[in-house]
């Protein structure tokens, strides 16, 4: 009997002490340049930013490309050309931005072309927002209710942040919808964010409406962050040539509120 419980063990020892390492070699992508905009309507100012991709087993420090040409039209033919400010960042300096319009930046970089167009929604009012007194998860505070009434028979798609306005950097992340299943309805869908604001605080809210191919790179950025996707990808950008990111004209809205 112990004869055999000694022979195991040593076959055990044995077992585990036979291992190999296994180097894997990883195939590492090359570079690409990524590219997000936003043109927001009755603003002048609009920026542009350009940067390069990285390796997985790099930092997440991504170069600003400079020296590009990037110009920005929209469908009456008004054209400007975007200041370079250095580190990959480009802005326009009176650009008046309309809902209804359609706008196309045009990016010359590194010998490349990318294109990406959107158009401005029409404005969707915002009614206000409502606060609801939670204990979600142990932790106290208030879930923001926004309220609006979808037009109905028109597409729509939204994003909203919600911010601390005694401090800016604690906010709520942010929340996008469409109307899908509540086209013509009232919203009054609750937002459970990273913040949950308390009796006295002050917040800013805020509110875009975007157009659908910016909602599709929302949609799925989301769904690979999340781990909902079987096989990580890269968001569904709405820009040509390969290149990654987004752009998006959108209208804008802003308030505050005191939660009672």
């Amino acid at each position: 009997m112990n004869k055999v419980l000694i022979l195991t063990a040593l076959f055990l020892i044995g077992t585990v002490s036979c291992t190999k390492v296994i180097d894997l070699e990883l195939k590492e992508s090359d570079s690409q340049i990524v590219l997000k905009g936003e043109v927001n309507s009755g603003e002048l100012i609009h920026s542009l930013s350009i940067t390069k991709s990285v390796a997985f087993n790099q930092d997440n420090v991504f170069p600003g490309v400079i020296g590009a040409t990037v110009t920005l039209t929209d469908d009456q033919g008004n054209s400007e050309t975007l200041a370079d400010l250095g580190d990959g960042n480009y802005k326009t300096v009176n650009f008046l931005a309309v809902v209804g319009r359609t706008y196309t930046f045009k990016v010359v970089a590194e010998g490349e072309t990318f294109v990406s167009s959107s158009t401005i929604p029409a404005l969707v009012p915002l009614l206000g927002i409502d606060f609801i007194p939670s204990s979600f998860f142990g932790s106290t505070g208030n879930i923001i209710v926004p309220k609006f009434l979808d037009p109905a028979g028109v597409k729509n798609s939204y994003v909203f942040y919600f911010y601390n306005a005694d401090s800016l950097d604690q906010n709520s992340g942010y929340i996008f919808a469409n109307d899908d299943f509540a086209d013509g309805q009232l919203n009054q869908q609750p937002f459970f964010g990273n913040w949950s604001p308390e009796s006295g605080d002050s917040v800013i809210y805020e509110m875009y409406g975007i157009d659908t191919p910016v909602f599709v790179y929302y949609f799925s950025f989301e769904q690979n962050t999340s781990g909902n996707s079987g096989a990580p990808a890269n968001p569904v950008s709405n820009w040509s040539n390969n290149a990654l990111g987004y752009f998006t004209a959108q209208n804008f809205q802003s308030f505050s509120a005191l939660v009672p």
